[in-house]
């Protein structure tokens, strides 16, 4: 998957899961920090399902936020071949466009 030139194409590969690494470690360290995060993780088993529940949420926001990064770099001029198609659907020129780069 990471032979052949997948990474250049932009693959799905690209992505990860970078974006829920990133949210389990940002609420691991804010769960000393916020009181009531604390006697959620306290709750036992209730408690982890609820932090794995706002880890999941978390991801969301990061991984859009990645897919637009990742996005914008291959769509600069000369950057890719995939940024000249990313370029032709209206990256970051009309709204629904980008809307559908990203989730997809």
């Amino acid at each position: 998957m990471l032979s052949g030139g997948a990474m250049q194409n932009f693959s799905v590969m690209a992505m990860g899961v970078y974006p829920y690494i990133t949210a389990s470690i940002i609420i691991q360290l804010l769960i000393p920090i916020i009181p009531a995060w604390s006697e959620t993780m306290k709750e036992g088993d209730a408690g982890r399902r609820k932090m794995n529940q706002w880890t999941l949420w978390l991801t969301i926001p990061l991984a859009l936020l990645q897919a637009y990064g990742q996005t914008a770099i291959l769509a600069r001029p000369g950057a890719t071949q995939a940024g000249a198609v990313i370029s032709q659907f209206g990256f970051a020129q009309y709204p629904l466009q980008t809307l559908v780069i990203l989730a997809s």
